[in-house]
Formats: structure tokens, C-alpha cells, sequence
């Protein structure tokens, strides 16, 4: 590092670290003291002052001394940093104005919660950018200053001064901008500033009494001056629109004002230096540091506007007090700058000991330009980055291009139907960095846990490649990518493959047994660079860091969310599908990760519960007047039947034949109609969830599309319908850890429950032709199995498996067959004939399952409703035919034996949604409710049925506005709803904050029984 130390000359001009230090200080104090006082645009100066009063001239003269700091700054980086190593000194302004951009930037985002793309392209082109136009010109004249100091020699000294108060003077006697210097930030300041102070590095000073005696009297000049431009401009406009026109940095007075300060400030540093020791020397570096950042805080654009807004708001006029209160914040501004340069600086020098410094510090503007000539050879030695970068990145593009359908793109981001390939590339770039940040971070710390170069990035492949495969067969059958709540479901792995084509895992076995092939054959064959200790420990300590930001996406005012909301990323969780389009799969599972439960109503408190609580128990003892059923001693079974909806409602589709003879007819005399499904082929656990809770799925916040896996498994409070039962249990003839099934039915206080591998097993287990899921003859058999066991009053949860998606040939002699144009290939069209099948075989079995219960002598009512459409109609458009593709069927039966003892034959709900359930059968049954279905009863009655938007197809939908369909199934908008029903929504949300998200008030207050 000898080498890159700054070497020292000893002429009349000696430079010592102290010099720049006490120089530069100096400068920092007047840049943050004019802008904390008079700000960018000189408040307390302008034309609202009148008259010519002692606080004007005082505000005058101090305004006139602080802004001294930019030349001075600008002359002191020319004295003190010119030397003979340059590109030294360049490479640590921009570096230090990289970082320098950084904090200011997240700064930005912590006080506005807002940003922009081109906020971040600030940072990291500063300088192409033109964000310091004046830093560009003192990096010039550090990279010429050989031929600079050349031409000083050559040059009669005269002739350059001359030349140099002609070129400040003539624009102040024309009154125009004759060298774009009126703005001391501009690059001729800064190119000619600079200029300066390298010229006196070569010149002889003048003393110190001289130094002062030009100082006083350039003062009292540009003091006299402006007076006399303020009397002026009040004879002219009556007023001080014009007084400041010669109140600038670049005024021929203020600029001979800071050389005489300048020259001072040396000249104190020289006798200073000459009574202490040299251990009180400060490192040129930090000056350097100190003196640019200060520079950057007060002159970035938008970002230096946000921070003037927030301390101006504190100090709303000049007066004394206020000049004690902005020096005590410039006190704490020089501290604050002082830490961060400090800290700036250590970061500096670790990065200059770094091996990729060192090259880059020897390299040649020759070197560079033979690098261009041989391409080959720079590749050659280069390679290995070079593979790194373009694979990711292209597995990057190809991420989010695939996932287009048709290799075409339909959203928002183009006006119409546009080839993904162009349009992703040129309208998404920032998405493809993005995800390209986060691929590289697994390549990274890979390679920093194996060190293994060929391991690390054949595997980060094909995780990408299992990434996007997954996310494809996700979206194909449930119209949905990847979330994080389902790769937290490891115990359903092994019954999601049993889902998948098992062509499709046998080449994913395939590619991984060829993927440790070509890893083994690389490693061998083709010999890689090591990475040295300290690199995998910085590797692994960056990369942690950045896979843990996602944690914060969702969080407004937090940095990550910041970031990625400037990249461009909206995760619109309402829309899963079209965000994986334009986002990619990657980003839109890490937009996932960041969870809220539930918006908290404005008004939540204990005391708005209890006063809620009282309002719905006076309710329930109205409603209970004409109640006199005791719920406890009823059997009511919830039976969910998986997928069910009849096609013949399917728009541009026509069957051949009815499928549903027995439920058609029995819904014509029974309470039954329509539910509003949240779900296109697939939700059932969300579906399942606000049966057994009463709560709706729309009231959460998008970002929890999985209730059952992210909200149940970890909550303290679990109230469900099965409680008001002394017994329930659940009975699924499949696996019980999808959705984790087994954790949340334990939550929910069931008894049992029942499923393939529990320790009551699943009997009289019988499959339907070649399908591989139980039928629902099994599942029916099994609950009349449950009520044969178990005689008193009692809650049963039945979910089939029958229909359930693939929906292949599995039966023989298929009469059905379907024409239209609801399915878009002959493949769609089968599934859909298959599919009619085997609801007509569960038509068949409902028929039976009812007879049975009519042949109980006790009270059970069957609440029997269809959770989904299945995902095969492929030929329709969600934006015009959501609503019937999120409509299936349901009926509330109760047997002979309950209608013979109080039950209802029928209650007109043609309309519900899952919640509704409890309610609706509480009614049916004339049943007693407590507070809480008390508020579910007025909800049933009074509120239209609410779903997540259908106008797309995913679990979580394409707007985030709640759907609202009236009895008639017509969509109506939350502002058609009285203010009786918004208040009763509200009452609502409360409820459900309470019990999911908030802190259980209603728990003790006997609001649920």
C-alpha cells in the first residue's frame, strides 16, 4: 500500500495532514451553516422585506461569510489533493461519493417513504449523471493538473490572475452569465476553483496580516455592495426582489474573501503545527470525507429539498433564538458528518487493500484501450465472472419471459399483446437486476460455503430452473405461482408430487442426477480460482443480509420496501400470476415473505369492544326471543365437496347431458343456491377456513393468501363453529398435512379427526374407476361410520377428495361430452368431459348419503357446498367471465327427524359466501346464537355476500377491493352500501381483528358462546 499513499513535497507550500484538516473544517462549519440558516434559496432575504433594518444587514453580512464554504472547499481539494498520484484521489471522490449517495438515499426513503427509479441511478452514476457538476470540474483538474502545473510555468503569473478576475468580473457588469458561473455548484466553479487553489500550491502566500487586512475589506465591500443593491432595489420595484444579486459565491468579493481566508487558515495551521506534536495531525482522507459530504448533503437534488423541509419547518424565521438553536444543529450536523466519514473512511481503506484496487489503481488508459482491440484475451482472463454474469442474468430475463403465456405479454406493462422477449428486456430491466440481485446472492454464498466455483453455479441454475418449472405447473393448475406458506408446508411434499405428472419427476430425477454429473466433470476438468478466506466470510455476511431484506418489502417506510418499491416492484398480491409475469417468480416469492395479518380498524380499542360486545348481546337476546333450538344437541355436518360446481352455469359451454340430477332437484326444495367462492381451481383451505370461523378471507391483508399455514398454526386465540358442539371431528380421505390440516384441527378444539395415516383410520376405502383418490362413497360411509359411533349431539367436518384435479380418463363408458368455446385445446376438453363424470358419480352418492340420514332418528342437518371451480375452463377471460367461474353450488339439508322437531324446510339465501354457513344453519335450525352469530345473523341478512374479486383467477385476486354480490348476483360497490351496513361491515372487521390480530378482547367478554 506504500504505494498509494500520498506523497509529500517540500516546498514553500509543505503539506501536513493537519493543513487540510483545519482548512476543511473550516469550510464544512460555513457550507452547513448557510444552508441550516438561509437554506438553498436565502430565506430571510427576499422580496417580502421592505426596508433597510439592522436584521437585514446582519442576515446580510452572515450570509455573506458562510458562503465562503463551497469555494473554500473547492480551493482546498485543488491546494492540498493535488499531487502525483491523481488517479489516487479520483477513486476515493467517487468512492467516497458512492457511499456518500447511499446513506443519503436511504435517509430519503426513511423521512418520505417514497423514491424513484432515477434516485438510484444518482447513486451509482453520480457523476454521468451531472447529479455534482462542480465535483466533475475538481476531478478534471486533479486528472490534468500535470499539464496545469506546465502551463503555470510557461504562463506569466500576471496574465493568469488577470484572466482569472476577468472571467469573475465581466459577468457581474453585464449582468449575465457569461461562463456558466453564476451557480457555485457548476463545473466551470468547480473547474476553475480547483484550478486555483493547485495554482497556489506553486505561488508564495501572503502573511497572515495581510491575509486579514483582505478579508475585513472584502467583507465590509460585499456588505457595502449589497446595501447599496437593496437601496436600489427599493427605489426601483419598492421592494428587495433585486438586493441580491451580488449575494453569491462566485461575487469577485466573496471568492477574494475566501482566498484570504484560505491563506489565513494555512497560515494558522503552519504556527499550530509548530507547537504540538504531529501525533495531533488529521488523516487527509477524513478532511477529504468530511468536506464531501457536506458538499453532497446541501447540493443533492430532491433529496437535499427533503431535508431542507424538515429542518426549516423548525426554525421558521431569523432572529436570535433561532441563531442559538441552528448552531446547536450545526454542532450536531459536524458531529454526525464527523462519524460517518470516519466510518467512510475505514470502509475506504479495507477496499483499497482489496487485490481488484490494486489492479484497477496499475491499470493503463493505454491497457484499457488494448483491452478493447483483443476482446478475446480480456475474456480469456476474465472469464470466470464473465460465465457468472451471463448465466444469471439470463436466467434472470428468462424467468420472468417464460412466464408469459405464449411467450407473449398481455399486462398492463405494454398498451397491447407485445412479444415477451423485447418487451420485458426494454420495459422491465430494472425487474430483471432485480432478481438478478437475489440469484446472484444464493450463486454467492454457495460458493462461500463450498468454495467450489462449478458447484455454486450449477446448482443456483438449476434451483432456478426447479424455481421456474414449479412455478409453471402452480400456475397452470391453480393459476397462482409459488408462495412462501407452501414451501413451509414440507410434511405435503410427498402428496403434492402425487398432484404432478409423474413424467415431469422423472425428468426432474433425471436433470438432477445429470446436474451432480456436470458438476463432478467441471470441478475435474476445468480448474477454478479459490476464493481467499476473507472473501467467503464478506460473501456470506452481504449475501445474509440481502436474502433477509425481503422480510421488510412490505413494510412502507422501511429501506428494503423502498428499494424494490423504486426498482419497480408492485407485488399487487391480488393479482399472484400477473405480478409473477412482469416481476418473475423470484421477486414475487419474496414479496410474499413479508406478512400482515390484518389492517387495525382506526378506532380499535377495549373500550370499542366491550361497547360492541354489549350492542350484539342485546342482539342475541332479540333474536333468541323466537329461538328455541339448543345447538349442542344437534349433529351438523359441513361437507365440503372438493371442486364441485356444475358446468352447465359455465359460460360458452354446453354438456350434453345434466350431470346433477338429484342436487338440481333437491335445491329446488331445499335452503340452497349460490356461494361466492374465493377461488379458481384452488383454494379449499381458504374456502374450508371461513366455514369453520365465520370470518372472511376478504377482510385480511393480501399478503395472507393461506390463513390455514400462516395464520392458525402460530395464533393464541382459535375460535371456531365446532365449539359451540360438546364432539367434532374431521374426516379428509387423503393425507392430513396439506395445508397442515392436522396442527390447525387441533387448534380449533376437534376431537378427531380422521385421514389416511391417522390413528382412526379411513375405511371402506374404494376408488372409482382408475382414479386415484378416494370416491366419495368412502368419505360418506366413513361419516355414517362417525354417526353410528357416536349418537349425541355432535360437528363433523367432511372434505372430499373425489374430484380433485388432474382430471383424467379414470372412468369407462363416459356419456358426457361438451362443446364450445370455454376450453382452448382438445386436451381442456376432455378434462372437462372427465371432470362431469365424476361430479355425476358424487350426484349419485349425495342422493344415497341423504337417504341415509333421513333414516336416523335424530336431528342432523347437512350444509354440502362445492369450495372451487376446477382450473380447466382455459378458453375464458376472468375479466369477463370472473363471476360465473367463482360460483358454485351448496344446500343446507336437514333429515326428516330434525324438520319434524323445529327445523326449517328452506331459508331464501340465494345468495352466500363461505362465512355465511354458521349462520345460515343456526337459523335453519332455529337455533339460540350467542353475541357473536348474533353479528353473523345481521351479516347473513343484511350484507351482500363478500368475496375477493373474481376478475382474476388466482387464490388472491387482481383488486384488492372486496366483491360485493347482492341476492341477485348482480356485483354492487361498497359506496351503494348504507351507512347502517358500513357500520355492521365495520363492526365486523373489528370482530375479526380482534380475534386474529389484535388482543382477544372479546375472549372473556362471552362473546363467541
Amino acid at each position: 500500500m506504500q504505494d498509494y499513499q500520498f506523497k509529500r513535497r517540500t516546498n514553500t507550500a509543505t503539506i501536513n495532514g493537519l493543513q487540510p484538516g483545519l482548512t476543511i473544517l473550516l469550510a464544512t462549519i460555513l457550507i452547513l451553516a448557510n444552508w441550516v440558516i438561509f437554506g438553498n434559496n436565502g430565506r430571510f432575504l427576499g422580496p417580502e422585506v421592505n426596508q433597510l433594518t439592522f436584521h437585514w444587514l446582519a442576515a446580510m453580512g452572515l450570509r455573506s461569510v458562510t458562503l465562503i464554504g463551497l469555494p473554500l472547499l473547492f480551493i482546498s481539494t485543488g491546494y492540498f489533493f493535488s499531487h502525483n498520484r491523481p488517479r489516487l484521489t479520483i477513486m476515493q471522490i467517487w468512492l467516497l461519493t458512492l457511499l456518500n449517495g447511499v446513506l443519503l438515499l436511504f435517509a430519503y426513503f426513511r423521512s418520505t417513504n417514497s423514491g424513484s427509479a432515477n434516485l438510484i441511478y444518482d447513486v451509482c452514476l453520480p457523476i454521468l449523471r451531472h447529479l455534482y457538476p462542480g465535483l466533475l470540474g475538481v476531478m478534471i483538474v486533479l486528472a490534468s493538473q500535470t499539464w496545469l502545473v506546465r502551463l503555470f510555468k510557461i504562463a506569466k503569473r500576471t496574465s493568469l490572475i488577470a484572466a482569472f478576475w476577468l472571467i469573475l468580473i465581466l459577468p457581474s457588469l453585464f449582468n449575465q452569465d457569461l461562463f456558466s458561473f453564476s451557480n457555485i455548484n457548476s463545473f466551470a466553479a468547480g473547474l476553475l476553483l480547483t484550478t486555483v487553489g493547485l495554482f497556489l500550491r506553486e505561488a508564495k502566500l501572503p502573511s497572515l496580516k495581510q491575509s486579514a487586512l483582505v478579508l475585513v475589506i472584502s467583507l465590509i465591500g460585499e456588505i457595502a455592495l449589497n446595501v447599496a443593491m437593496g437601496s436600489i432595489s427599493l427605489l426601483v420595484h419598492q421592494d428587495f426582489s433585486t438586493a441580491q444579486r451580488f449575494l453569491t459565491a462566485t461575487n469577485p468579493l466573496i471568492i477574494l474573501a475566501t482566498l484570504a481566508t484560505f491563506t489565513l487558515a494555512i497560515r494558522l495551521s503552519f504556527q499550530f503545527a509548530t507547537r504540538f506534536s504531529r501525533s495531533t495531525t488529521v488523516s487527509p482522507l477524513f478532511s477529504l470525507a468530511l468536506g464531501l459530504f457536506s458538499y453532497e448533503l446541501t447540493t443533492r437534488p430532491v433529496v437535499t429539498e427533503r431535508f431542507e423541509q424538515l429542518i426549516f419547518q423548525q426554525l421558521p424565521a431569523f432572529s436570535h433564538h433561532d441563531l442559538i438553536w441552528s448552531g446547536l444543529l450545526i454542532i450536531l450536523l459536524l458531529l454526525a458528518i464527523a462519524v460517518i466519514s470516519w466510518l467512510e473512511v475505514g470502509i475506504l481503506m479495507l477496499v483499497q487493500r482489496s487485490h481488484q484496487f490494486r489492479q484497477l489503481m496499475m491499470l493503463r488508459l493505454n491497457e484499457l484501450l488494448e483491452n478493447t482491440k483483443h476482446p478475446y484475451q480480456f475474456a480469456k482472463r476474465h472469464w470466470q465472472p464473465i460465465v457468472v454474469f451471463v448465466s444469471l442474468y439470463f436466467c434472470s430475463y428468462f424467468s420472468i419471459v417464460i412466464m408469459n403465456p405464449n411467450w407473449t405479454v398481455t399486462t398492463w406493462i405494454v398498451p397491447d399483446q407485445a412479444p415477451a422477449w423485447p418487451a420485458i428486456f426494454f420495459l422491465r430491466q430494472s425487474l430483471i437486476w432485480l432478481n438478478l440481485l437475489f440469484i446472484y446472492t444464493i450463486y454467492s454464498i454457495i460458493r462461500a460455503l463450498f468454495n467450489q466455483y462449478w458447484t455454486a453455479l450449477v446448482l443456483t441454475i438449476g434451483a432456478m430452473g426447479l424455481v421456474i418449472t414449479a412455478t409453471l405447473i402452480k400456475i397452470q393448475l391453480r393459476a397462482e405461482p409459488i408462495l412462501p406458506s407452501e414451501v413451509l408446508m414440507v410434511s405435503g411434499y410427498k402428496d403434492i408430487l402425487t398432484m404432478v405428472d409423474q413424467k415431469i419427476i422423472i425428468f426432474a430425477a433425471i436433470a438432477l442426477v445429470a446436474l451432480i454429473v456436470l458438476i463432478w466433470w467441471l470441478t475435474r476438468h476445468v480448474q477454478t480460482q479459490s476464493l481467499s478466506t476473507s472473501s467467503r466470510i464478506s460473501r456470506l455476511i452481504v449475501g445474509v443480509m440481502i436474502l433477509i431484506s425481503p422480510i421488510q418489502f412490505n413494510h412502507v417506510s422501511s429501506i428494503p420496501g423502498q428499494f424494490v418499491k423504486t426498482m419497480g416492484d408492485d407485488p399487487s398480491f391480488y393479482s399472484q400470476t400477473i405480478r409473477a409475469q412482469i416481476n418473475g417468480p423470484v421477486i414475487q416469492f419474496l414479496n410474499n415473505i413479508d406478512v400482515k395479518i390484518m389492517a387495525k380498524p382506526a378506532d380499535y380499542s377495549k373500550q370499542t369492544m366491550t361497547r360492541l360486545v354489549h350492542r350484539y348481546q342485546h342482539q342475541a337476546r332479540q333474536i333468541n326471543r323466537t329461538r328455541t333450538t339448543d345447538i349442542s344437541k344437534q349433529t351438523v355436518i359441513f361437507n365440503l365437496s372438493e371442486s364441485f360446481s356444475d358446468p352447465r352455469r359455465v359460460p360458452q359451454l354446453k354438456v350434453n347431458h345434466n350431470p346433477l340430477p338429484f342436487i338440481s332437484s333437491i335445491k329446488h326444495d331445499t335452503t340452497a343456491g349460490l356461494m361466492m367462492s374465493s377461488g379458481y381451481g384452488g383454494g379449499t383451505a381458504n374456502m374450508e377456513y371461513q366455514t369453520l370461523t365465520g370470518l372472511s378471507i376478504t377482510n385480511f391483508s393480501p399478503t395472507l393468501p393461506t390463513p390455514y399455514t400462516q395464520l392458525v398454526p402460530n395464533a393464541a386465540y382459535t375460535p371456531a363453529f365446532n365449539n359451540l358442539f360438546p364432539y367434532s371431528m374431521g374426516i379428509h380421505p387423503y393425507t392430513g398435512n396439506l395445508y397442515d390440516r392436522i396442527t390447525v384441527y387441533k387448534k380449533f378444539g376437534f376431537n378427531q379427526f380422521d385421514y389416511l395415516g391417522s390413528s382412526s383410520p379411513i375405511t371402506n376405502q374404494h376408488h372409482v374407476g382408475t382414479n386415484p383418490y378416494l370416491s366419495d362413497q368412502t368419505a360418506y360411509q366413513n361419516t355414517l361410520r362417525q354417526l353410528k359411533h357416536h349418537v349425541n349431539g355432535q360437528f363433523i367436518n367432511l372434505v372430499t377428495m373425489q374430484n380433485h384435479m388432474p382430471f383424467d380418463n379414470y372412468y369407462a363408458h363416459n356419456q358426457f361430452k361438451v362443446t364450445g368455446q370455454a376450453f382452448a385445446s382438445e386436451t381442456s376438453q376432455r378434462s372437462i368431459e372427465n371432470y362431469a363424470k365424476g361430479i355425476s358419480i358424487s350426484d349419485q352418492q349425495v342422493k344415497k348419503f341423504i337417504k341415509q340420514l333421513d333414516q336416523i332418528d335424530r336431528p342432523i342437518t347437512l350444509v354440502w357446498y362445492g369450495d372451487h371451480l376446477p382450473g380447466i375452463y382455459d378458453g375464458l377471460s376472468m375479466r369477463k367471465d370472473g363471476q360465473a367461474l367463482h360460483e358454485t353450488d351448496y344446500f343446507v339439508y336437514s333429515n326428516r327427524y330434525a324438520r319434524a322437531h323445529g327445523a326449517k324446510q328452506k331459508v331464501n339465501q340465494p345468495i352466500v359466501a363461505p362465512y355465511s354457513f354458521p349462520a345460515l344453519v343456526l337459523k335453519q335450525l332455529n337455533a339460540k346464537v350467542s353475541p357473536y352469530y348474533a353479528l353473523q345473523t345481521d351479516l347473513l341478512e343484511q350484507l351482500p355476500a363478500m368475496s375477493t374479486s373474481s376478475k382474476e383467477g388466482s387464490v388472491n385476486n387482481f383488486n384488492a377491493a372486496t366483491e360485493y354480490t347482492d341476492s341477485t348476483g348482480h356485483p354492487i360497490h361498497a359506496h351503494q352500501l348504507s351507512s347502517k351496513k358500513l357500520q355492521l361491515l365495520h363492526d365486523y372487521q373489528l370482530v375479526q381483528y380482534d380475534i386474529t390480530a389484535g388482543h382477544h378482547y372479546v375472549k372473556s367478554q362471552h362473546f363467541m358462546k
